[in-house]
């Protein structure tokens, strides 16, 4: 399988792309904020090669930050999530897997839950419109050994 993923410095996906290219699976592009490359501008990123998945992992997902200043949901969660979607139509990519927040689920809403509401919601519409299909995870908290450092 050919992907393209987002977030490969992240937590879940170092951990995710080092196993994937175990198995012989080749990542055709891969855009981590940490590398200077911002999900915003999706649009500038060509795709040289085809691809069959887009793994979405990139988010920002500090909740109390995102309270504080609700732009960095905004611009991170909700534009970047547009941006994603638009790439993988623009390039058709078949299928994207969407990491999302168990927190949806929670009662308490928030600037962060709403973000992500939007991402699941934004999938489900692209599935409709343009048959792009989709997988949504939900996880909880996740921890590991990772030292979460912000890019340079």
């Amino acid at each position: 399988m050919k992907f393209v993923m987002t977030g490969h410095k992240g937590l879940i996906g170092s951990f995710l792309l080092k196993r994937l290219k175990e198995l012989g699976h080749e990542p055709v592009l891969l855009i981590d904020e940490r590398d200077g490359n911002n999900i915003i501008d999706f649009n500038q990123v060509s795709l040289d090669s085809p691809a069959n998945m887009l793994i979405h992992l990139a988010s920002f997902c500090k909740i109390n930050q995102c309270i504080e200043n609700p732009e960095l949901a905004f611009e991170n969660n909700v534009l970047g999530m547009h941006e994603v979607m638009e790439f993988c139509r623009r390039n058709k990519i078949p299928k994207i897997v969407f990491t999302s927040s168990s927190r949806i689920l929670s009662p308490e809403k928030n600037v962060y839950t709403a973000s992500k509401i939007y991402g699941e919601e934004l999938v489900k519409g692209y599935k409709e419109c343009y048959g792009i299909d989709y997988v949504i995870i939900r996880p909880s908290t996740v921890y590991g050994p990772f030292n979460d450092k912000p890019k340079d």
